[in-house]
């Protein structure tokens, strides 16, 4: 149950506009994940004591960091440009970490200008038909991120059409950071461990590349690793690094 901080407050605004943990708990998988999570927040601030680089400067501005409880599972965005940090985050990683979640804050703050950036990337919608195509044993162990959920299939195209799923390693013990990504070929039904060659020729090697707005996140969050890969000249361009 909410209780009635202002941070709880926006938690419960944020779950009225996605059911994040709703759609978990009606996921066994995803109930079993969380099930020994707390989540709630300790506290918040603004993102004013970073430093971040001057083309998310409008993003951090209008986002709000939410310090949530050791256990509330793997960082995140929701809803009214939240980002859930669990408290202790190493500060090795934090403001790297902040810079992907700001990059997920605005993909939802402009959603119709980065699918635009997705399908000249190769990426588009999945549609019914594909998702169908998910076998039943895969999709019901399909992690919920709560960053990719507005949209949540999409199709990467290169020399074939793949669908990536981010599924849990272990059914009968689930772990929110124990996920990995299959790579469903449209054609044949079969299911890549490892990205496609193409793929990873031209993005670079992404971690979770489970969802075109992962993909994003991770790559302009570390510019020294992927600058490298042709997809970044996108990612520059619409930037304006």
């Amino acid at each position: 149950m909410f209780s009635s901080s202002p941070e709880q407050i926006l938690l419960q605004k944020a779950e009225q506009e996605d059911h994040y943990l709703e759609k978990c708990n009606e996921s066994p998988v995803n109930r079993l994940a969380r099930s020994h999570s707390n989540y709630r927040s300790l506290g918040s601030e603004s993102l004013a004591r970073w430093t971040f680089p001057s083309w998310i400067q409008p993003v951090a501005q209008k986002s709000r960091l939410l310090w949530m409880h050791p256990s509330s599972g793997l960082p995140h965005t929701r809803p009214g440009s939240l980002i859930c940090m669990p408290q202790y985050f190493p500060e090795t990683r934090l403001q790297e970490t902040l810079l992907h979640e700001l990059i997920h804050c605005w993909q939802r703050q402009e959603p119709l200008r980065w699918h635009t950036l997705y399908k000249d990337l190769g990426w588009r919608p999945a549609t019914e038909d594909e998702i169908d195509f998910i076998p039943d044993d895969y999709y019901s162990r399909l992690r919920i991120n709560p960053d990719t959920l507005p949209y949540r299939f999409w199709v990467w195209s290169g020399k074939k059409s793949y669908l990536p799923l981010p599924v849990f390693d272990r059914e009968d013990k689930p772990k929110l950071g124990e996920a990995s990504v299959r790579w469903l070929d449209l054609k044949t039904g079969f299911l890549l461990r490892s990205p496609p060659e193409d793929f990873q020729t031209f993005f670079g090697p992404v971690n979770d590349p489970e969802h075109p707005a992962e993909v994003a996140a991770y790559s302009l969050a570390d510019k020294d690793t992927y600058s490298k890969y042709p997809a970044w000249s996108y990612f520059s361009g619409f930037c304006l690094l």
